[in-house]
């Protein structure tokens, strides 16, 4: 291989390998100025109590008791648990038609949307799969639903 080639092979996988290692290295300073969740959410958000943490929630449910065979008390609640890189608001409008018939919790796992985003606990990790049945859980209990879908 010419000496040229080598060199500049060199030079590249050194340039990648910087770009790769300065964000493990590089000291990132805390965030100023930014407004508490509780300040930047809806009038209407609820806050579930999950142990370490706060979840931000939306619970909407039918405004006036149904009269169908299948009302809404008696039927299941629906519950949303969005996937990674997304929060409660991907449900707005499926969760605004579906509130007409029956009891709907929707909320941000931890680390996502508004919900708080804890680097220290105790006990259980509010990050890890236990944890997130725990929330949801604790969620449907929020909302008063006993059986969900």
């Amino acid at each position: 291989m010419p000496f040229r080639i080598r060199v500049t092979l060199i030079v590249l996988a050194a340039l990648a390998g910087a770009i790769l290692l300065l964000p493990l290295v590089w000291p990132v300073p805390p965030l100023e100025n930014v407004a508490p969740a509780r300040d930047v959410a809806p009038a209407d958000a609820v806050w579930i109590d999950a142990g370490p943490l706060d979840l931000y929630a939306r619970i909407d449910g039918p405004s006036e008791p149904s009269t169908d065979a299948a009302s809404a008390a008696d039927g299941p609640g629906v519950a949303f648990l969005h996937g990674f890189g997304s929060n409660l608001v991907s449900f707005t409008a499926l969760q605004d038609a579906l509130s007409e018939r029956a009891t709907t919790v929707a909320w941000d796992r931890p680390g996502f949307g508004l919900s708080e985003r804890v680097l220290d606990w105790s006990g259980t990790n509010p990050y890890g799969p236990d944890a997130q049945v725990e929330h949801v859980l604790t969620a449907l209990d929020a909302a008063g639903i006993e059986r969900a879908v």
